[in-house]
């Protein structure tokens, strides 16, 4: 989450805010990974990438976020 926080300036309350505020747009990219396209509390347009393990029923944060012109369009045609 760090380097999340350090590269991104997303905070880990505004991922987990995309997680849970009903995502608009999700993605399987691989085997267990997907990429969520959502909003925070604030407003803010975020790509969350997440890893799920059905075994443990755990979720990892991968990586988060702005969305990228192209991207927001997409989220967008809801």
């Amino acid at each position: 989450m760090d380097k999340i926080q350090v590269k991104h300036q997303v905070g880990k309350d505004e991922v987990e805010q995309v997680f849970y505020n009903n995502p608009q747009k999700r993605r399987r990219i691989e085997e267990g990974k997907y990429l969520l396209y959502g909003r925070t509390d604030a407003g803010r347009c975020l790509l969350g990438v997440f890893a799920y393990h059905s075994a443990t029923r755990r979720v990892r944060i991968i990586s988060a976020r702005d969305l990228t012109d192209s991207e927001r369009r997409y989220y967008e045609r809801k």
